[in-house]
């Protein structure tokens, strides 16, 4: 049975002026660096120049 959305919503909270938790930054924070060494390692290398 294929269902279908009859209604929508949405609603933008604007977070500016609020402070982030700390307890959640310190939890977080090991992941966050273990991602960003992650992505930040080279894919490979190009054996000659893009054109263009």
């Amino acid at each position: 049975m294929m269902r279908r959305v009859v209604l929508k919503h949405i609603t933008n909270l604007y977070v500016t002026n609020i402070e982030p938790e700390q307890k959640i930054l310190q939890l977080s924070l090991p992941y966050h660096q273990q991602t960003l060494r992650y992505i930040n390692q080279p894919i490979g290398v190009a054996k000659t120049e893009f054109p263009g």
